[in-house]
């Protein structure tokens, strides 16, 4: 089972607020761990982005959920 989290922060690649969806997988009872994020900036507009692997907006996601 998976649970997807909009998260809100500052681009720095866009200059302003913005936002990527968190993806979490469950791996224990009602426990989720982060696993991946998808940006729809970078899908949409098929643009490069410097920050990809150290996103930060997906930096400030909390690692799990409960």
């Amino acid at each position: 089972m998976e649970k997807s989290v909009i998260q809100y922060g500052y681009c720095p690649l866009k200059g302003s607020e913005y936002f990527v969806s968190v993806k979490y997988k469950l791996f224990d009872i009602n426990r989720y761990k982060k696993r991946n994020f998808e940006c729809a900036y970078i899908t949409y507009y098929e643009k490069y982005c410097p920050y990809k692997k150290e996103c930060p907006i997906e930096r400030t996601a909390p690692e799990t959920l409960e």
